[in-house]
């Protein structure tokens, strides 16, 4: 794995552990949350109002015996399972300090954002961050929900601490993380950053809800860009020497009947897709014109990351599209030339602004799909020059 890291592994976390156990003179220690976790990706706030949920809770210590059973532990003590939050009590004190403050000034996180940049300039971030992830890019909805915002600033600082007491404990040499991006992973992420070179830090990701595959990327969380560009470039290029093509056909026939299987994942296509008909194109489309179809990202998963608002030139996508509109010019190799921006179908929630903005513009050559919109985006993309 760690020679090519983005390649998706064939299998869970289970599989790595169990490969890197394999692995001569290496000893293992993996970090729970044991019900700890003041606020959890997993236990999303849609199921009782920011309260965690004992089931979900289940489910993951029921992967970590899973986990046990499968890789085994022998006498040498290889693999040690501790806690992750190992705070001391200075920690605990700073903590309750910033968090008296922030309740004192009406849960606004700017009135402690100065306390958190001393501690570490990327806290304040990852809990924006984090809390814009929830409400899918509005941060109007910020100020509503004075508990999640708690729950966030707590689980931010409790594992900023817990990482920079776990590293001076116990020197990893290397790391592998889950995501890296939101309040529970991030902190432990800068942290590693530090103190490791990048080939010593992995961070993985699942496609999509099957939990059947992962792929890795050195050195930083998937969502820098330019980071994880680099690795498929590279892996790309040597991809004919990794992998035979019985054993990727058994991978792609075995994610497909992981998706066919997975209730969850079905639900959350049948909410996307019902609605989309098959080679429809948007109304009026000219296959004679210069057709330029652009696809926003659901944006809301980059905001307040620095390696996107450092090496992004607009602060936006949507900034980015009009200066694309405002400086095309009107005709290209005698073709009138027309852009067809689609809506990521998971930005419902800032539909109408985007809508509004763009509207407001009275572009004549720019048609915007809103996220709800039945056309095919995938013959839209076939389609266009």
């Amino acid at each position: 794995i760690p020679s090519y890291p983005v390649w998706p592994m064939i299998g869970r976390e289970a599989d790595l552990i169990k490969q890197i156990t394999n692995r001569n003179d290496v000893k293992i220690k993996i970090l729970l949350c044991n019900k700890t976790a003041e606020y959890c990706p997993a236990n999303s706030f849609k199921f009782k109002g920011y309260t965690k949920s004992e089931l979900v809770c289940k489910h993951c210590i029921q992967k970590r015996d899973n986990t046990y059973n499968l890789i085994g532990i022998n006498d040498n003590n290889k693999v040690i399972f501790d806690e992750f939050n190992f705070l001391n009590n200075k920690n605990t004190k700073i903590i309750y300090k910033l968090e008296k403050k922030l309740i004192k000034n009406d849960y606004i996180l700017n009135s402690i954002k100065y306390d958190l940049d001393k501690l570490d300039k990327y806290l304040y971030n990852t809990i924006c961050g984090t809390l814009i992830s929830v409400f899918h890019g509005s941060e109007k909805l910020f100020s509503f929900e004075k508990k999640l915002i708690l729950n966030v600033f707590r689980e931010t600082l409790t594992t900023y601490y817990s990482s920079e007491n776990h590293f001076q404990k116990w020197k990893p040499d290397e790391i592998y993380l889950f995501n890296g991006r939101v309040a529970r992973f991030q902190p432990f992420l800068r942290i590693a950053k530090k103190r490791l070179s990048k080939k010593r830090i992995f961070v993985y990701e699942y496609p999509r809800h099957t939990h059947e595959g992962l792929y890795i990327v050195t050195g930083n969380l998937p969502h820098d860009a330019k980071n994880t560009s680099k690795q498929m470039k590279l892996f790309s290029n040597k991809i004919q020497t990794i992998v035979s093509k019985k054993k990727m056909k058994l991978y792609c026939d075995n994610y497909i009947k992981n998706i066919l299987s997975n209730k969850f994942h079905k639900v959350e296509q049948q909410l996307f897709h019902m609605k989309i008909k098959d080679n429809k194109l948007p109304n009026n489309f000219n296959k004679n014109d210069y057709n330029i179809a652009i696809f926003l990202t659901s944006e809301h998963e980059r905001a307040y990351l620095n390696e996107f608002t450092e090496n992004f030139p607009f602060k936006r996508q949507v900034d980015a599209v009009k200066y694309i509109a405002d400086n095309l010019p009107n005709k290209y190799r005698k073709k009138l030339i027309k852009i067809y921006l689609r809506l990521h179908p998971g930005d419902l929630a800032t539909k109408n602004e985007t809508l509004k903005e763009l509207n407001n513009r009275k572009y004549r050559n720019l048609i915007v799909i809103p996220p709800d919109d039945n056309i095919d985006s995938h013959y839209l993309g076939l389609n266009s020059d």
